[in-house]
């Protein structure tokens, strides 16, 4: 690195570093990358690169927030790059390949993951040749905060009213070795507001995916895209709070409140304020209190940075999978000592060559243990199996479905590729206290968001989370019969299974059932008998048997007792709060196959599913 980019480069990691410890305001910073000239080009004639990173300043592995990047060519020539943002022992990165016009200037947003204390921006020329790498920065915080605001002076009125509150919280530091920094325990109380504007906010929500907070200022005029991506976030599982609202402009902000200041989109939570925030008791229990805990309150124990809840993250068992046959175990350990002992001898001495007993053995041995081998990879296939575990929302009012999994997988093969679907989010923990991890996540963007299949090595049981948001024609109607029952009418994206299905109509009448062949009819019920069927098919939902050997032992996460806090529990809480009522116009539905949940291109043989639904019905839901 030349010394002149050493000198752009320290004042900026001196200022992340600083924000990083004390936790106070980070304002986006903004690099300009030279790349050498070409083909004796004169100096000026340079691609110039703009990188202004937006990052969480949390220590949990996972998303991590955005870093924009502006490419510009100034000059005339044509320039094809190279661009990777990666970080410790390159677990997770993002790669991408860009070919610039002369003249041309292209703004990219990459939403970055992180499994470390950095993360490093590099590119190359055409030739191949690295010619920058900007380190952008970490941190350790046990909240991060991202203020989208146009006014310098916002990060000072949110700041002090957000201290007073946060530190009421007292977050318990994180189990060595299960942290995203291997053991570096989470310091706290304490939070990190990331500053960014809202002309040059990004339109997919994954970029947000990575901050415990959103807070949005009702000053600044936001493009409908990245608005609509703020909202996408929330219902993935995100929080927003919105200051100054009473000059947001109508956007998809103020038409998914509608005339609400406080409630839940999907599995995210909103507060609107008029004004600057105060330290008033509802600001204050939203965050940190009330009975089912504030928004912030369970993000002081979570291990895994996203919307996805720690539970989803854990590996589920597989049946069968590693399970030794006892009975074929012992005929082949008989079979191999009749073979090795009494027949191995019997030849031996008839060929008058007893001596040969000292070759034929060992070979005998390895060609039974080889036999052995064999049949473990043919008995557990070549293909990919798997145990799934996913939870819908899905608004059959608006066609919008958001969906969060927990897929444990087991490929014979490694995949080529994963190819995820539009609007879904990839996430795993990666981390591996032991080192020498083999999986890596890497997203390709100039392929069109591609996951590398070292993400699912042969194998080798491996979790992998999806939350996707995407728009959806699949939904459940009823139709009124003759006794007052109701009759499910479902496609090929939503089959009713055992516990059934629960529904509450907009009258407020209730009705549950069962699947009896290929028909399902609810009959109506009391809210009693309704409140013991949600609560066994919740259950059912949750007890599904996780790998629990290797789990304590890599991630110290095991079954709950209770009164315990732990993952299990704290996703038992969350779909309580979610299911525990239902609302006019609603149901939960248990269903065999969901279309909702992202399969990211892969054929897989399922061993157990389970896939829980709520919806909102429309009125034209319901037919006579």
């Amino acid at each position: 690195m030349s010394g002149r980019g050493v000198a752009r480069a320290w004042p900026m990691s001196l200022a992340l570093a600083f924000a990083t410890l004390s936790g106070h305001a980070l304002r986006a910073q903004t690099e300009t990358l030279r790349l050498p000239a070409f083909n004796d080009q004169p100096e000026s004639d340079r691609v110039v690169i703009d990188v202004s990173p937006a990052l969480a300043q949390h220590g949990r592995g996972g998303p991590a927030g955005f870093v924009t990047c502006t490419f510009e060519n100034p000059d005339a020539q044509t320039h094809e790059l190279s661009i990777r943002i990666e970080g410790w022992q390159a677990i997770a990165s993002v790669r991408d390949r860009l070919r610039l016009q002369p003249k041309e200037r292209v703004i990219r947003h990459y939403p970055v993951h992180r499994y470390g204390d950095s993360l490093a921006l590099r590119v190359e020329g055409e030739r191949g040749v690295e010619v920058r790498s900007a380190n952008l920065g970490g941190g350790t915080l046990p909240f991060s905060v991202l203020l989208i605001t146009p006014r310098a002076e916002a990060v000072g009125e949110v700041q002090s009213p957000l201290s007073l509150i946060v530190a009421s919280v007292q977050p318990a530091p994180t189990p060595r070795g299960t942290g995203a920094l291997s053991g570096t325990p989470a310091r706290g109380p304490g939070f990190g507001i990331t500053e960014a504007r809202p002309s040059v906010l990004p339109k997919n929500w994954a970029c947000f995916a990575g901050f415990d907070l959103l807070i949005v200022d009702g000053r600044g005029a936001i493009e409908a895209a990245s608005e609509q991506a703020l909202v996408d976030t929330i219902a993935a599982g995100g929080a927003l709070l919105v200051l100054w609202a009473e000059s947001l402009a109508d956007g998809p902000l103020r038409r998914a409140f509608g005339e609400r200041h406080v409630g839940q989109l999907a599995f995210g939570h909103f507060l609107v304020v008029n004004g600057a925030p105060q330290q008033s008791a509802e600001l204050t229990q939203w965050l940190v209190g009330g009975s089912g805990g504030g928004v912030l309150d369970g993000v002081a124990h979570r291990q895994v940075s996203g919307p996805a809840a720690d539970d989803l993250h854990t590996e589920l068992e597989i049946p069968g999978l590693g399970r030794i046959p006892v009975g074929t175990f012992f005929v082949l350990l008989t079979l191999f000592v009749i073979v090795a002992g009494p027949i191995n001898i019997f030849m031996c001495r008839r060929a008058k060559r007893p001596l040969l007993i000292a070759f034929t053995l060992p070979l005998l041995g390895f060609g039974f243990a080889a036999a052995i081998l064999l049949w473990g990879v043919l008995a557990e296939g070549l293909g990919v199996r798997g145990t799934v575990r996913s939870l819908t929302w899905l608004d059959q009012r608006a066609h919008v479905s958001v969906n969060q999994a927990g897929a444990t997988l087991f490929a014979g093969l490694t995949p080529s590729a994963l190819t995820p679907g539009p609007g879904t989010l990839v996430s795993a923990r990666l981390e591996d206290p032991r080192g020498g991890n083999s999986r890596r996540l890497v997203i390709d963007h100039a392929s069109g968001g591609r996951v590398s299949g070292s993400l699912l090595p042969a194998r080798t049981p491996t979790n992998v989370t999806t939350v996707t948001h995407q728009r959806t024609r699949e939904r459940l109607r009823f139709r009124r019969l003759q006794d007052g029952s109701l009759e499910a009418l479902f496609g090929p994206g939503l089959v009713p299974t055992a516990p059934g299905i629960v529904v509450r109509d907009h009258a407020g009448q209730l009705y549950h059932g069962v699947p009896q062949g290929d028909r399902t009819v609810l009959t109506r019920a009391d809210a009693p008998a309704v409140g013991v069927f949600l609560r066994d098919g919740r259950e059912e939902f949750l007890n599904v048997p996780i790998m629990q050997r290797e789990n304590e032992r890599r991630f110290g996460i095991s079954r709950p007792v209770a009164g315990s806090d732990s993952p299990h529990q704290a996703m038992a809480s969350g779909l309580r709060a979610l299911f525990s009522e239902l609302q006019p116009g609603t149901y939960a539905a248990w269903v065999e196959d969901n279309a909702a949940f992202d399969t990211l291109g892969l054929v897989v043989a399922w061993e157990v599913r389970r896939h829980l639904v709520l919806g909102l019905l429309a009125e034209d839901d319901f037919v006579d």
